[in-house]
């Protein structure tokens, strides 16, 4: 909100000002005292207006963005259809529709989009705003990785190894995998992980799981970052740390309710200052992704 902050702040420290002055001020009669409680309260419902002018504003120009963008993919351009499909998927600046979504969808990926073929190949594979379909699912998945998108390429891996709606391939499938994986798509490092965990056309490898792991970890995947704080409380794969096991379990239980959980639990076996370095690791973690993106 362009402007909005300076203001509020200016009126907020002309009340606190008003405030101090009244107090510290033991010969100003009781009606002066009223005077100011009146003009602070005043000022506080004027920056309340302003703000909710403002905030109504930017909500305005948010929905005239969408507009433009609606108005090119009607006029044909593959891009803003694309936008538009992911606007639909997202609930960005409505609702969530998963019919209206795919209709966008599929007018992008018949222009050649990779990115709208790799969204409604993930349409098809759950079953959002089309019946499930596997095998169309792969379809469009091997369009948008043959363009080079890695979450098609990566999802189309996945397909194979699991043998969803193609001839089961672990081989092939752990190629394509591994391939967006070095490109640094974050699923596909976590992919990986599992991969080296499990078993899953690699032999398993602890290490190297936790190493594809921390890749996705670092940048922000959820799940990646609940493991990599699993194997840090148990000593799997890396070394015994506490206070790295908090760190990252603390980052995911933010979206993850068994790594919150986890997190709490643990700090039952850590020292106060244990406690307090990794809060203090994560939040350092959380300041450097503000800074990258």
């Amino acid at each position: 909100m362009r402007g909005v902050p300076k203001k509020i702040i200016f009126i907020l420290c002309i009340s606190c000002l008003i405030a101090i002055t009244t107090a510290c001020d033991k010969s100003k009669s009781k009606s002066d005292e009223i005077s100011h409680s009146a003009s602070v309260v005043q000022q506080s419902q004027s920056a309340q207006r302003v703000a909710s002018v403002d905030k109504a504003h930017v909500e305005k120009i948010e929905q005239n963005k969408i507009a433009v963008v609606r108005r090119a993919a009607e006029d044909g351009n593959a891009e803003a259809q694309e936008l538009m499909c992911r606007n639909y998927v997202s609930g960005y600046g409505g609702t969530v529709d998963y019919h209206k979504a795919f209709s966008w969808c599929q007018k992008s990926a018949d222009q050649g989009r990779a990115g709208a073929q790799y969204v409604l190949g993930w349409m098809y594979k759950y079953g959002l705003g089309v019946e499930k379909n596997d095998s169309q699912a792969a379809s469009w998945f091997k369009k948008g990785a043959d363009q080079g998108d890695l979450d098609a390429q990566c999802d189309l891996g996945s397909a194979y190894v699991k043998g969803r709606g193609v001839s089961k391939d672990v081989g092939h499938g752990m190629q394509l995998i591994l391939a967006s994986a070095e490109k640094g798509l974050p699923k596909a490092q976590y992919f990986m992980g599992a991969a080296y965990i499990h078993a899953v056309g690699v032999e398993r490898d602890y290490r190297k799981a936790m190493g594809w792991n921390r890749k996705a970890a670092e940048q922000g995947y959820i799940d990646a970052q609940r493991v990599l704080g699993i194997a840090h409380q148990k000593g799997d794969g890396v070394e015994k740390d506490l206070v790295q096991a908090h760190k990252w379990l603390s980052l995911a239980g933010v979206e993850n309710g068994d790594a919150k959980k986890r997190a709490k639990q643990l700090e039952q076996e850590m020292s106060a200052a244990q406690l307090q370095l990794a809060k203090e690791m994560a939040l350092r973690w959380k300041s450097q992704r503000k800074v990258q993106n």
